[in-house]
């Protein structure tokens, strides 16, 4: 059996890692701004979108959509799609809540069962992880 723990905002501090990001992507485009003003812009942009939009679309495309929204609302331009991808491709970086290293491998011990983060953008193979992988969890 298999427990699984979406990780987005449950295990990762999100809007630490997403902001953090955020700012360094808009500061490569020449906008000085604070990364977790932009991050909740984004975020809420983001969840609307995934509320609102009837029928399946990649949690990237959701993502996009927000950021050209978020750009948009400053009156920016530029690549959203590579700013996009640089802002998922950077969520192997973002920080773990302070408790979930020690804690996530208890989790499952005793149970018999495999705890397994799961995340609907990419895998997360980076420092606390379980290394629960496999290719077709990517």
């Amino acid at each position: 059996m298999f427990v699984t723990i979406d990780l987005f905002s449950a295990l990762i501090d999100s809007r630490a890692g997403g902001g953090a990001a955020l700012a360094r992507i808009a500061g490569a485009a020449g906008h000085d701004v604070d990364g977790g003003a932009l991050f909740d812009d984004w975020d809420a942009r983001c969840k609307a979108s995934q509320r609102d939009t009837v029928g399946w679309i990649p949690f990237a495309e959701h993502c996009r959509l927000a950021l050209a929204g978020t750009w948009a609302a400053r009156g920016w331009s530029g690549d959203v799609g590579a700013a996009t991808e640089e802002l998922l491709d950077s969520l192997p970086s973002w920080p773990t809540w302070p408790d979930v290293p020690a804690a996530l491998p208890g989790c499952a011990s005793g149970t018999g069962w495999a705890c397994c983060p799961t995340s609907t953008t990419r895998c997360w193979p980076g420092p606390g992880s379980p290394g629960c992988w496999t290719p077709t969890t990517c």
